[in-house]
């Protein structure tokens, strides 16, 4: 028996789906006791201490959230109605993609952090510059040591050379387009905000998924220093389909001039025009709502 270790669960959706499928769950349990500190067992523990003469025994109140417990159950429970699609190779057919209710894909995975992304596109000249400058760190303290004892002509060469280590540091670092990266961290935060976007290869398939961050158990600062973002661990996205490559739009509707509510919808297409280039899934690629992301153990 395979032992999964969760990384995410949206449990939001889990007991909503769950409380259909089984017609109501418990979504926690509240439970209090006299316990002793040293022996806690509490997930999770709000309170405080009681007045007592016995310094290591407290009155708590433990407030209990099992979601992996209800998560495993009602992965269990769609498996077993065989609503479960599991994306293996890459030829299977778009219909069966949209219409199946839940898809299991099991792949290695690449990992886009945008708030960390535009952190660092805006960011780039400055830790660029600092990068580049550490590696060029002791040619440069090399050549300032030899223009102390030198004569006036050999610190101009000096001098020169340390300049054309620093310039070729701006031209690594892009300092010439700190505008260019400015305005790129724009774009990426209107796209994308601070969402995470993982995408799994199953042959000429690319599933992609978005993730609310709030819903992982570690951070994703730990978790790229545990996986890399483009890990050689294999995990497991269960979801659902929500787009697949498009194969042609639509003619375009005339809506006319002079309605304020056809003038509103008009705008609404030409933001859908600007918002394809950011999230409309490319040939090959389809797009999951995840529901629970872990490894098998």
């Amino acid at each position: 028996m395979s032992l999964k270790n969760i990384i995410y669960i949206d449990y939001e959706k889990v007991y909503s789906l769950s409380a259909q499928l089984f017609e109501g769950l418990v979504h926690s349990a509240t439970q209090q006791k006299e316990i002793n500190l040293t022996n806690s067992e509490a997930v999770e523990v709000k309170g405080h201490s009681s007045s007592s003469n016995e310094a290591d025994r407290k009155s708590l109140l433990t407030v209990i959230n099992p979601h992996d417990f209800h998560y495993l159950k009602f992965e269990k429970e769609i498996e077993s109605q065989g609503q479960v699609l599991s994306i293996d190779k890459d030829d299977i057919s778009l219909e069966s993609l949209l219409n199946s209710r839940f898809v299991k894909i099991k792949a290695k995975i690449n990992l886009i952090d945008y708030s960390r992304l535009k952190f660092t596109t805006k960011n780039y000249n400055k830790i660029g510059y600092a990068i580049n400058y550490i590696s060029h760190n002791d040619d440069i303290l090399e050549l300032e040591e030899l223009a102390k004892g030198a004569n006036p002509a050999q610190k101009k060469k000096l001098n020169d050379a340390k300049a054309l280590i620093i310039e070729k540091i701006k031209e690594n670092s892009m300092h010439n387009q700190k505008e260019f990266l400015g305005y790129l961290s724009e774009i990426f935060d209107y796209a994308y905000g601070d969402d995470v976007e993982i995408t799994q290869q199953i042959g000429k398939i690319s599933a992609t998924s978005f993730f609310f961050k709030e819903f992982f158990k570690l951070p994703l600062e730990m978790f790229i220093k545990r996986y890399s973002r483009k890990t050689i661990k294999e995990f497991t996205i269960v979801g659902t389909v929500t787009q697949v490559t498009r194969r042609g739009e639509e003619d375009e509707e005339d809506y006319g001039h002079g309605n304020m509510r056809l003038t509103a919808r008009k705008m609404s297409d030409a933001l859908y025009d600007i918002e394809s280039s950011f999230c409309t899934p490319l040939p090959g690629e389809i797009f999951i709502e995840p529901i629970a992301l872990y490894t098998e153990i």
